[in-house]
This record gives C-alpha cells, sequence and structure tokens, in this order.
C-alpha cells in the first residue's frame, strides 16, 4: 500500500484525497491555515443584517470604507474587510508578482471554497487546449464530483448547450423576484436577443437546495 500525502483541504484536495482512497492507497490530508471569524447571526438575511448589526457600515465596508472600489481603480471588486480568508500584498507572506492583472490568494484552512464564489462550470476542450488531456476525458471525472457535491440548477435551458460537463443534482436555488422579472423579460424577447448572441438562464451552483437536508440553503441572500 502506498501512503500518499495531499496538501491542501480545499475542493481539489479533498476530492483529490478521496478518489486516491477509493483507490486503495493510504492518505493523509494536511491542512492549515487561518481560521474566519463566524458570521453574525446566522440565518438572518442580508438585509436584515444591515438593520441589526450595531455599526453595519464598518462590517461590510470597513472602518475606512476600504471595501470601496475608487471610480479610477482597475479593479472589479473587493471583499469587506470583516472576510478573513484572503491575503493580501501587506501580508508577508504574499509572494506573487503580478503585471497587469490581480492576483487572489488564501490562507484560510479549506482554500478558497470557505469565501469564493459556489459556482459550478467544467473545462470544455478550448480551455484545456494543449494538454495532455481532453475535455471527453474529463467527463466521467465531472460525473464523479456532481455525485459528491450537490450541484443547484436546471435539468436544461439555454445555458445548457454551453456548460457541458455540468450535472445539476438539485432544484435550481430560488429566485428572487428581481431575478424572476429578468428572466420574464428574457423569455418576452428572446428572439430580438438571440439575434445579439445573447442567452440567459439559470446559474449552476455548488449549493443544497432540498428542503429535507439540515445543510440545505435558507436562500438568505448571505
Amino acid at each position: 500500500m502506498i501512503r500518499i500525502i495531499v496538501v491542501g483541504a480545499g475542493v481539489s484536495g479533498a476530492h483529490a484525497a478521496l478518489t486516491i482512497l477509493e483507490r486503495g492507497h493510504d492518505v493523509e490530508l494536511w491542512d492549515v491555515g487561518r481560521e474566519e471569524t463566524k458570521f453574525p447571526e446566522e440565518g438572518v438575511s442580508f438585509h436584515e443584517l444591515k438593520g441589526r448589526l450595531a455599526d453595519p457600515t464598518t462590517y461590510f465596508l470597513g472602518a475606512e470604507l476600504g471595501a470601496l472600489v475608487p471610480p479610477a481603480s482597475a479593479e472589479l471588486l473587493r471583499y469587506p474587510p470583516s472576510r478573513q480568508f484572503l491575503i493580501s500584498p501587506q501580508d508577508p507572506l504574499w509572494s506573487f508578482i503580478s503585471d497587469g492583472f490581480s492576483a487572489r490568494g488564501s490562507f484560510a484552512k479549506g482554500g478558497f471554497a470557505n469565501g469564493w464564489g459556489a459556482n459550478a462550470l467544467a473545462f470544455d476542450q478550448n480551455d484545456i487546449s494543449g494538454w495532455p488531456i481532453s475535455s471527453s476525458d474529463m467527463e466521467a471525472a465531472y460525473k464523479t464530483v456532481y455525485k459528491r457535491i450537490p450541484v443547484a440548477g436546471p435539468l436544461e435551458d439555454d445555458l445548457t448547450p454551453l456548460l457541458p460537463g455540468v450535472h445539476p443534482s438539485q432544484p435550481s436555488v430560488r429566485l428572487t423576484p428581481a431575478d424572476q422579472r429578468l428572466l420574464q423579460t428574457y423569455e418576452q424577447r428572446k428572439q430580438e436577443l438571440a439575434k445579439l448572441g445573447v442567452k440567459l438562464g439559470v446559474a449552476r451552483l455548488a449549493v443544497v437546495t432540498d428542503p429535507r437536508r439540515k445543510d440545505a440553503c435558507d436562500s438568505c441572500d448571505r
């Protein structure tokens, strides 16, 4: 029996460790990092939280409003300073040299999975051109991952042909009224938008939506 060490307990590391275990090898999964502070008032919606926190401005935007992106900045987004899963250039462990892009790094336990979005996508052949594997080689692995991680999304919509390798296993996340209006408008103007190459559908998210499960999303927008 071979003992294999997998470094990093994020999504990729966890799947690698489980796959190796299933193949009969002995595995150690190593992870180290910072513990992020717990969210205040679990289950309270995003908008309710703004009204219940003693100082919501500092929590969401920082004492110096550092989470706001200045108009002249090339940044696309900033995370609230209350989130602790990212590192910054001020961190002594920062080791990125960037030229024309913004690097994102994390030293949180569990990696980016603790704070990054839940969007579930697959690489297509264009993404991995030049690699020694093809998108069809990845298909069996994707199906395995989608059995392990519940993914919410429609079985079929206008985005399905554009998202090969994605296999939703849970009902879609409940849409907000604004999302519902957007999709209704899209359906009404679909032919007109198709001429512009516009397609719209529901996101595929690594989120549990089955209400019978204790870990199901409560649609609190957080």
